[in-house]
């Protein structure tokens, strides 16, 4: 459910423990509109939902043009961020409420490429101060009205709203699902005051709504701390994630925390995705840019698999990769990562082939070429691990990229070649 002041008729308070012992899982609040008021009962409600055991989040009703305000998009994301940090602790995921204009102008004077740069301007503004881009409350005829249906923002989850009896909501355009949808607003629920007048809101039964992390940019080497989370963290509810197109060096665990430190400048695409109980998932992907040259790529050497004397192999084919007897031709030997492994014999660079093939590629530095030589004995790209499969030690055995296992298959000794 959504609430706000209006759920406080005379000042009486809300019964959050109540609320939760119907059933409601999630609440939302409203904390600021514009740049001229700030809901009062907005820091306590969020902390009593919270300790009821309720997941929370706080939303700014927006006001593009102003109304005796400031209408820069950038002071309204900040009059919001600094209301919420006034309380102290982590902030809750944040919503912007952008639609109907209830004091004048129903696209409050902006034309859709304009009402389009002003919610570019409050995302990029939530995402410098928090991380995390925030969730689009849309109605349907308003979106297509005032941005012309943008589907710019179709990384952030939407809230929608749409009383109907139909089994699912009408999506706003831009977006191929939704994770909120907004389904009554004369809902009565024990413990709010304010009987028939709450806002009632389903969560998608089959989506996580994760929250899109933006744009990152760091400098090779540079450490990095990133938490990826669901704007919708239920009590209770366990997640499981995990990432592909990760810059070499970052990794992520199973609760979405990003760490490492990249090491190879380039420009790639990270998607992470978030599993639970149920088939319920979802992802989100971001754009990811290292700078700097990083660590130069390695000296010359082989890359055996273990200890059986079979070494990574160019051939025989144009663009095949094997193993077969470690020979220390030029045809096993390569640059050892950090960096491109690039083979000594051809010029080509050893990449993700898409899937689980591996083979040779003209070098361009992006990220199905930035492999990793881990501590643990594996190599790896995009988050997996070069592997021959079944445990193969034949001559002429293909290699894979495929999950990272630990087994014999994907362990690996790159060995400086002499002298190089």
């Amino acid at each position: 459910m959504d609430v706000a002041a209006y759920q406080h008729p005379h000042g009486a308070g809300i019964d959050w423990q109540s609320v939760a012992h119907t059933g409601i899982q999630f609440a939302a609040v409203k904390a600021t509109e514009g740049t001229y008021y700030k809901n009062p009962y907005a820091l306590g409600d969020l902390a009593r939902a919270r300790a009821a055991g309720l997941s929370v989040m706080a939303y700014a009703f927006a006001v593009p043009n102003g109304n005796g305000g400031a209408s820069s998009p950038a002071a309204q994301a900040n009059y919001l961020v600094n209301y919420l940090s006034s309380a102290g602790g982590r902030l809750p995921p944040i919503m912007l409420d952008i639609e109907y204009n209830p004091y004048g102008a129903e696209c409050y004077g902006l034309s859709p490429a304009a009402m389009v740069s002003w919610i570019t301007g409050f995302s990029n503004a939530i995402q410098a101060r928090t991380g995390e881009d925030p969730v689009v409350y849309g109605p349907v005829p308003w979106w297509q009205q005032c941005t012309g249906g943008a589907s710019q923002f179709r990384q952030s989850p939407l809230w929608v709203p749409d009383y109907t009896s139909a089994p699912r909501p009408e999506l706003t355009s831009g977006w191929k699902n939704w994770a909120f949808w907004q389904y009554s607003s004369r809902g009565v629920v024990t413990g709010i005051p304010a009987r028939g007048n709450t806002d009632l809101d389903l969560l998608n039964p089959g989506v996580i709504p994760l929250l899109d992390s933006g744009s990152q940019t760091v400098a090779a080497g540079d450490p990095v701390d990133l938490h990826v989370e669901s704007a919708d963290p239920v009590a209770g509810q366990t997640l499981s994630f995990s990432a592909t197109g990760l810059p070499a060096g970052a990794a992520i665990d199973g609760s979405g925390h990003v760490t490492g430190a990249p090491q190879l400048a380039g420009r790639y695409t990270a998607t992470v995705r978030a599993t639970g109980r149920g088939g319920r998932s979802g992802s989100v992907s971001f754009p990811w840019t290292v700078k700097g040259s990083g660590p130069a790529a390695g000296p010359a050497g082989t890359v055996e698999l273990g200890r059986t004397g079979m070494c990574l192999t160019a051939g025989p084919g144009p663009a095949a990769v094997v193993i077969s007897v470690c020979s220390g031709q030029p045809d096993q030997a390569w640059t050892l990562p950090p960096g491109p492994m690039t083979s000594q014999i051809s010029g080509l660079c050893l990449s993700d082939g898409g899937g689980q093939a591996v083979d040779l590629q003209g070098c361009d530095g992006m990220a199905a070429q930035s492999w990793l030589a881990e501590p643990d004995g594996t190599v790896r790209v995009d988050g997996q691990c070069l592997d021959v499969p079944g445990s193969a030690t034949a001559a002429g055995s293909p290699v894979v990229l495929r999950s990272c296992d630990g087994t014999s298959a994907q362990l690996w000794n790159l060995t400086r070649t002499s002298g190089g």
